[in-house]
């Protein structure tokens, strides 16, 4: 099975949960027009969240990752077809996604891999002081 752990640019850590769980999988990094026009974010932001993807591709080398980094002049409009494209060429069958922040980003790329026929391995985001199922447990009272 032929691995690759997208990380977006809210999960820019040597420590992410993907990461730890796929060591040896190519590391996709895409800077995408179609994230960057998603919502009206301040332009100094984005250059900031952009000057980091770049900086965390440079950090991931110098660890020894091999690292996919799409700059945002190359990448293609949409995000998934970007994603799709790499996954194409790196001959991937399983993606390695740590969860998002927000729940609608991790049901997109669920419903991305299944029609890709792509297997999914989303390990919980450290990035949370409690679990999932700490919540869960808390909602129910």
């Amino acid at each position: 099975m032929t691995r690759a752990v997208p990380v977006w640019g809210t999960q820019l850590s040597l420590g992410a949960s993907a990461l730890a769980q796929a060591p040896e999988a190519p590391v996709v990094l895409i800077e995408s027009e179609q994230l960057c026009r998603r919502r009206k974010y301040h332009q100094q932001k984005l250059v900031l969240v952009l000057a980091a993807m770049r900086g965390f591709a440079d950090d991931l080398r110098a660890v020894g990752r091999v690292v996919v980094h799409v700059p945002l002049e190359q990448a293609l409009p949409s995000y998934w077809d970007e994603l799709g494209a790499r996954c194409d060429a790196l001959s991937v069958t399983e993606l390695v996604a740590m969860r998002t922040a927000d729940r609608a980003p991790t049901e997109i790329i669920e419903r991305w891999c299944a029609a890709r026929a792509l297997a999914l391995d989303a390990p919980p985001n450290p990035q949370f002081l409690t679990s999932a199922a700490d919540c869960a447990l808390w909602a129910l009272y």
